[in-house]
């Protein structure tokens, strides 16, 4: 019984573990996209017209 509650907090840890650090990934993200839409979404709107 106790390993299996054991389990469940380290499960449960790992997952907040996880959330947190895609939180910040996503903040990250939303830093770097404001800055390089500007760049590179003519790019890619560039590449469109190319093929």
């Amino acid at each position: 019984m106790l390993k299996k509650s054991q389990k469940m907090i380290k499960i449960s840890q790992i997952i907040s573990i996880l959330i947190s650090e895609k939180n910040s990934v996503t903040l990250i993200n939303k830093g770097f996209s404001q800055k390089y839409v500007k760049v590179v979404y003519p790019l890619k709107q560039g590449l469109k017209q190319c093929y």
